[in-house]
């Protein structure tokens, strides 16, 4: 199985003993508390390790890290189809980090240029995690659902909405966006909705 991609290139395994938030502990001390972790010596293959075996029993945080790393080819070799596979099954745990990261994906599709024509399932699936995790507080996400619905007529007017609200609550992409758009208005004024 596909899930198992850092046990079948070492030859090692779960210790057994560990619970997911103490492997995912393992993973974040040698990787996220310092800047020179080597995913190649012992410690670092260890470490690895203890991550996948928390993403498999489905601790949201490791799967939101196992994924990021495999979608951007940080640590690991790049796989994004695998990488999405587990930011989805972290954020169908409510991650918004994981859902952001998700809709991210989809709005990548969306852009691609390998893409000849638009690709509106692809939208419609970013639009629905941005929402989902903007529902959880992420105002991250509220910006860049923003961004995203400002760009077709239908939606412009929730776009702004949601942006000026984004703005209102102190983002700074949200900010500059609307600051840009007031440009491209010829106005200094910001865009209001009705």
């Amino acid at each position: 199985m596909a899930a198992l991609l850092i046990a079948s290139c070492t030859g090692a395994g779960d210790d057994g003993v560990s619970s997911p938030d103490e492997q995912f502990a393992r993973f974040e001390s040698y990787f996220l508390n310092k800047d020179d972790g080597d995913p190649t010596s012992d410690e670092g293959l260890e470490a690895l390790l203890a991550l996948e075996s928390a993403a498999l029993a489905d601790h949201a945080e490791a799967q939101l890290h196992l994924g990021f790393m495999l979608c951007s080819g940080t640590i690991l070799p790049k796989n994004r189809e695998m990488g999405t596979h587990w930011l989805l099954l972290s954020a169908q745990q409510d991650n918004s980090d994981a859902q952001r990261l998700v809709a991210a994906q989809f709005v990548q599709r969306i852009y691609e240029p390998a893409n000849v024509r638009f690709d509106s399932d692809a939208k419609v699936n970013a639009v629905r995690w941005l929402e989902k995790a903007m529902e959880g507080g992420d105002l991250e996400s509220q910006s860049l659902l923003s961004k995203l619905l400002v760009q077709d007529d239908g939606t412009r007017e929730r776009g702004l909405r949601l942006m000026q609200e984004a703005a209102e609550l102190g983002n700074e992409d949200a900010i500059k966006s609307l600051e840009l758009i007031g440009q491209l208005q010829g106005s200094d004024s910001l865009p209001t909705t009705n």
